[in-house]
C-alpha cells in the first residue's frame, strides 16, 4: 500500500477563491489508479479553505464568526465531493474522512479510516478545520500523511505538489534554482508567501517526520503522474526526502 497527498496548490488555483483544477486533479487520479499499488488517499483544501480561513482570522475564536466558519466547512466538503466524484466515475469506492469529525478530545480517531481500509474502501481524508472550545483550529493534510502513515506503514508516502519537488530555491520566484534529488540536510522555506498552515516549511517538516518511520518518503509535479513509474529507480523525477 503508498499513501499518495495531492497538495491544495495542485488541485486548485490557491490565488482564486474556490477554483477547482479538475482536468489535472482527475489526470492524476487516472494515473495513480494506473500505477496498480493500492492506496490511501489525501487531500489539501488549497482556495477552497485557505483564503476564507485568512480572511476570518482562523486558526483563533470563532465566536462572532459562526457564519464563516460554516462556509470554511462547507467549501472544504465542496471539494472534497468533486475528488469523491471523480473517483466514483473511475470505478473506485471512495469514503470521505475529515478531521472535523475524527475528533476526539485531545487527538484524533482514526478507527473508522482503518475499518474503512478493511472494508476494502479508498479513504479519502483532507485537511480542514475543528473546533477546540470556542477556538475553530486547523488540521492540514500533511499532518494527516504523518498519522495515516504511523498508522498503516505504507511503502511510500508521495507528495503531488504544483513544482517537481524540492529546490535549492522557490522554483516559482527564482528560474534558475535546482531540484534536489536527495534531500538530506534541513532545508530553510521562505515564510512571506505561506498559507495558514505552514506552507513548503510546514509540508517538509511533515515529510521528514514520514521520512524517520522508515518510509520511502517523495515529492513530485502532479501534473506528470506517469513519473510513478520510476518511483523506485534512479529515473525517478522529484525529490526523495531522507
Amino acid at each position: 500500500m503508498i499513501a499518495i497527498k495531492l497538495g491544495g496548490s495542485f488541485i486548485t488555483d490557491k490565488s482564486k477563491y474556490r477554483t477547482f483544477r479538475k482536468y489535472e486533479t482527475e489526470r492524476a487520479l487516472k494515473g495513480i489508479i494506473k500505477f496498480g499499488e493500492p492506496f490511501v488517499l489525501v487531500h489539501g483544501a488549497g482556495s477552497f479553505g485557505h483564503i476564507l480561513c485568512k480572511q476570518s482570522g482562523f486558526p483563533g475564536t470563532y465566536k462572532g464568526k459562526e457564519s464563516q466558519l460554516s462556509r470554511v466547512k462547507y467549501d472544504t466538503c465542496s471539494l472534497n465531493s468533486m475528488i469523491t466524484e471523480i473517483l466514483l466515475d473511475l470505478g473506485m469506492a471512495p469514503m470521505s474522512f475529515s478531521p472535523f469529525h475524527l475528533r476526539r478530545k485531545d487527538t484524533f480517531d482514526y478507527s473508522s479510516v482503518l475499518r474503512s481500509v478493511e472494508g476494502g474502501f479508498l479513504p479519502v481524508m483532507y485537511g480542514d478545520i475543528y473546533i477546540d472550545g470556542n477556538d475553530v483550529k486547523i488540521y492540514s493534510g500533511d499532518s494527516i500523511m504523518f498519522d495515516i502513515c504511523n498508522l498503516l506503514n505504507p511503502t511510500d508516502a508521495i507528495f503531488m505538489g504544483d513544482v517537481d519537488g524540492i529546490f535549492d530555491r522557490d522554483p516559482k520566484i527564482y528560474p534558475e534554482s535546482k531540484l534536489l534529488k536527495t534531500v538530506k540536510k534541513q532545508q530553510d522555506f521562505n515564510t512571506i508567501l505561506n498559507d495558514v498552515t505552514g506552507g513548503m516549511g510546514g509540508k517538509y517538516i511533515a515529510m521528514k517526520k514520514i521520512a524517520s518511520l522508515g518510509i520511502r518518503t517523495s515529492m513530485m509535479n502532479g501534473l506528470y503522474p506517469e513519473r510513478l513509474s520510476d518511483l523506485h529507480n534512479d529515473n525517478f523525477y522529484g525529490s526523495v526526502i531522507e
